[in-house]
This record gives C-alpha cells, sequence and structure tokens, in this order.
C-alpha cells in the first residue's frame, strides 16, 4: 500500500499555504523524502515544519493506518478529505534527526 507523508509548513509560526502531500511506496522512501525535505528547508530559513503525519492508504486513499516515525503504527478509519486531521505524535522530531 502507498503512504502519504502530510507536511504543514508554517512562516513565523502561523501556517504557510496547504500542506505539501509527499506520496511514496513505502516508508523508507517517504523518510528518504522527509529528509531531503528538512535538508532543503535547512535550519535558519523562514519556513518551518510545523508537523508531519504519515498515513498508509488503500488504492481509494482511505487511511488505513498511521505511522509514527519514531515507533508505532495506529489504525485510523479516516479518508483522504481530513488527512490533516488524523495526528501523529512525534512525527516532526524525525525531521530534525
Amino acid at each position: 500500500m502507498p503512504y502519504v507523508a502530510v507536511v504543514d509548513l508554517t512562516r513565523a509560526g502561523a501556517p504557510d499555504g496547504p500542506p505539501l502531500r509527499l506520496r511514496r511506496e513505502s516508508l523508507t522512501a517517504v523518510r528518504q523524502a522527509l529528509g531531503e525535505l528538512a535538508q532543503r528547508l535547512g535550519t535558519c530559513g523562514a519556513v518551518r515544519v510545523g508537523g508531519v503525519h504519515v498515513l498508509e492508504v488503500d488504492a481509494e486513499d482511505h487511511v488505513v493506518r498511521t505511522h509514527d516515525l519514531d515507533a508505532g503504527t495506529h489504525v485510523a478509519g479516516h479518508r483522504r478529505g481530513t488527512l490533516t486531521t488524523v495526528p501523529t505524535p512525534r512525527g516532526v522530531r524525525a525531521l530534525h534527526r
């Protein structure tokens, strides 16, 4: 099943546009894409990562599970339209490793 990483970006503490959606075929590829995004943003730019949610979706883009990048998997029953409301605790810390 594919994975979707939903990345909320902020500028000066306020949302900076709609969330980015990075769709990849494996959890490893999601981690790599998030690492590349973190490198691109750097540590001193105006745009920061406000939150990250990693979702495993089925063929119809329904969320099957949410993944905490530190550890753990949670079952969910949310449609794609609610992707940004599905929390994944500690997910943003994975970008800073």
